[in-house]
């Protein structure tokens, strides 16, 4: 092999291959801080993703934020509703054809969805942790305050 080429698939696999070897940090659940809850279960998370569990303990309507497809979207696919994002794509045709519930709104970087998690009652995100503020409440899921 030349050194051109030697170069030239160095790149290309440095290039390619560095975000697929992107690690998601850790993921927060954040709720506006008038929320009454403090803590979810994995399923219950689960429900509310999947447009299943529509109200808060208070009766407040549930509203979710997903995040734009990318590696913290996918971590939480995959830890919290055992799907990759074609089965959650499918999960949500499904769910259109059969008159069902719509899916989340995705919102197209984590620093917006803690503002709109922050002005509307009962909206939910998941975040990566580094990116709380003290305008949101964290939940606890599962008995840990991150999702890893």
């Amino acid at each position: 092999m030349t050194t051109k080429k030697l170069i030239g698939s160095l790149v290309l696999a440095f290039t390619f291959g560095a975000p697929l070897a992107a690690a998601a940090e850790e993921l927060a659940v954040v709720v506006d801080r008038d929320n009454p809850t403090a803590n979810v279960s994995v399923d219950e998370l689960k429900n509310i993703f999947l447009g299943k569990k529509k109200d808060w303990s208070d009766g407040t309507r549930i509203v979710a934020i997903d995040l734009s497809p990318g590696s913290d979207r996918d971590a939480f696919n995959s830890k919290v509703l055992g799907k990759s994002q074609a089965e959650v794509d499918q999960y949500w045709v499904e769910q259109k054809v059969r008159g069902g519930e719509a899916a989340p709104k995705a919102a197209p970087s984590a620093a917006l969805a803690v503002k709109l998690v922050a002005k509307i009652r009962g909206a939910v995100a998941y975040v990566p942790a580094s990116a709380v503020d003290g305008s949101v409440k964290v939940l606890n899921v599962g008995g840990a305050q991150s999702i890893k």
